[in-house]
């Protein structure tokens, strides 16, 4: 009989904190949706302003290294390229076809 009721009690438990997830969840969204409305941005700020921006992607196409741009504005570490990795795709490989070379 003891069995029984603890399954009891935690299929009960289970509901209600499934239950509360839901409402978490249902607010968290809620929430976001307010402050869409508002104007508030969610990604991630650049770390250059838009005439570095310009710079590093005038620099970039023109297939210089991604590092050396990177270094122009002292950036360290893993972080050197946040600001310069989504602007331009390809990257080598793109460098290669403007300048007709094959690997």
């Amino acid at each position: 009989m003891i069995g029984l009721w603890r399954g009891l009690i935690g299929i009960a438990g289970w509901q209600l904190a499934k239950f509360e997830r839901e409402l978490i969840k249902d607010r968290t969204d809620a929430g976001r949706v307010r402050a869409k409305a508002r104007g508030v941005k969610f990604d991630r700020k650049s770390k250059l302003n838009p005439f570095q921006r310009e710079q590093a992607l005038a620099r970039l196409s023109s297939c210089e290294m991604q590092a050396e741009v990177a270094r122009t504005w002292r950036g360290s570490g893993d972080h050197q390229q946040t600001g310069l990795a989504a602007p331009i795709r390809g990257g080598r490989r793109a460098c290669r076809k403007l300048k007709g070379r094959r690997r």
